[in-house]
Parts: C-alpha cells; sequence; structure tokens
C-alpha cells in the first residue's frame, strides 16, 4: 500500500534525496568485495531477472553503451527469506521501505569518490510496506538520456481492460517509444526500472554497482534512519565511442 503523501511530506523526500547522496560519498559499504559479482547471492536478496526490456537480453557482468546508444532495463527482487534482524547495531526495516541505487564510477576510483554518478532505480510497483517514505535516489543526466529514452515505462498491471497504467506520464512528443512492461504480480518481488546510457563525458572502462540501504527508514512524523549501504551487485561498465 502506498501511503499519501502531503506537500510537506514530498519536501521532505527530496531533502532526503540529498542527503542520502552525501552520504553515501562519505560512507563505504557492507558486503563489498571487490570486482564484479554478477548475479552473486546476498544474505539480503536475491536478484531474480536484471535484463534490457525491449530485446529480453540478460544483463550479467558487463553493461556497454554510447552516446547514441542506451537501453531501459528491467530489475527484479525478491528479499530473502531468512533476513538478518539487524545491520551492525541497526535493525533491518521492511524491504519494502529499501531504496535501491545505481552507481557507476571511473575505473580505479570508487562509488564514494566525487566522480561517481548515480542512477535511479524506480519502483515498478508501489513500495509495499505501509508508512514509509522511499525516495528515488539518483537523477537521469542529459547524458544518459539518449535517443532511445521516451520517457518513463508503463507498467501494465493485469487490468481488466489490458490497458497498461503509466507509473509517470513522458512528455515527450512520440509516447509509442516508450517501454511497455507487464508487472511481475508475485507480491514478494520487488520490480525496478532504469534507463543505462553514458553516465559521463569521456568514453572507457568504468564500473557499475547496484546498492540497497536495508536500513533505511524515513515516515511523517519519525526520526529519518538512513544506514549505510550495501553492495549486491556489480558489472563492468563500458561507455564506447560511435
Amino acid at each position: 500500500m502506498e501511503a499519501k503523501l502531503s506537500h510537506s511530506d514530498r519536501a521532505h523526500i527530496v531533502a532526503l534525496i540529498v542527503v542520502v547522496s552525501c552520504l553515501q560519498l562519505l560512507s563505504g559499504c557492507l558486503q563489498a568485495p571487490s570486482g564484479p559479482l554478477g548475479k552473486e547471492r546476498s544474505d539480503l536478496v536475491e536478484i531474480e531477472k536484471f535484463a534490457q526490456i525491449e530485446s529480453g537480453e540478460a544483463i550479467d557482468d558487463s553493461i556497454t553503451v554510447s552516446p547514441t546508444e542506451g537501453f531501459y532495463a528491467l530489475l527484479e527482487i525478491r528479499p530473502q527469506a531468512n533476513l538478518p534482524d539487524q545491520l551492525g547495531e541497526l535493525p533491518l526495516t521492511d524491504p519494502g521501505c529499501w531504496p535501491f541505487v545505481g552507481i557507476v564510477y571511473p575505473e580505479g576510483s570508487t562509488a564514494q569518490s566525487a566522480e561517481a554518478v548515480q542512477i535511479p532505480m524506480n519502483w515498478m510497483n508501489e513500495p509495499s510496506a505501509s508508512g514509509c517514505i522511499v525516495p528515488v535516489m539518483g537523477v537521469l543526466t542529459e547524458l544518459m538520456q539518449t535517443p532511445q529514452y521516451a520517457g518513463a515505462v508503463q507498467v501494465d498491471r493485469g487490468h481488466p481492460s489490458g490497458k497498461p497504467a503509466a507509473v509517470y506520464y513522458a512528455k515527450r512528443e512520440d509516447p509509442s517509444r516508450i517501454p511497455k512492461v507487464k508487472l511481475n504480480l508475485d507480491p514478494e518481488v520487488l520490480s525496478f526500472w532504469t534507463f543505462f546510457g553514458p553516465t559521463h563525458e569521456t568514453p572507457g572502462n568504468y564500473q557499475f554497482e547496484l546498492h540497497v540501504y536495508p536500513c533505511f527508514r524515513a515516515a511523517p512524523g519519525e526520526t529519518t534512519t538512513i544506514g549505510p549501504p550495501v553492495k549486491i551487485y556489480a558489472a563492468a561498465f563500458q561507455i564506447v565511442e560511435d
């Protein structure tokens, strides 16, 4: 169930995005072995699907984009059945309150560096936990808006009419180019979409990481807890010239 937010709550979300982004530059990541992880099993989640939306091609341990070539991606995550009660001294929150974010940074640098660019992982199904505020972290930069980007995906929730419901309405001239995705109706699966395009001006070798904030807690009238990010996936990220 999605909580109804007042204007002040929405302003709070924007502030949280800024705070979390800044803290991510200052904090290290738990469970963060070096090198590409691919779809390695973690103690928190299992990545059931990570694939290009339009081609259906799975995303394994390598992502390639160019200034004019990008792609939409679908991410489906299932929280592990026996989650720990806490990480360090902080309790885990309900997985339906967890923010996810992708990060791309130059090879030889780190996800906490000033050169890192955050990519939003946008919920396709509403956050499943009642009463929590889940900020969207990261931004779709102008570099990432290649000719393949046409706006936010439309989600088919299985409505009897067969008409897909848009999560957001794209402000583009050709909405027919916006991908339509059938929502995974398994209530235990967290579904996200994102768009991969060039995150940096300079072609070359970069790294992609997927982080989750499992201790994040924000609700109207409550003190916000952010907690450290946990890296659950990584891949090589290459920006090539056209």
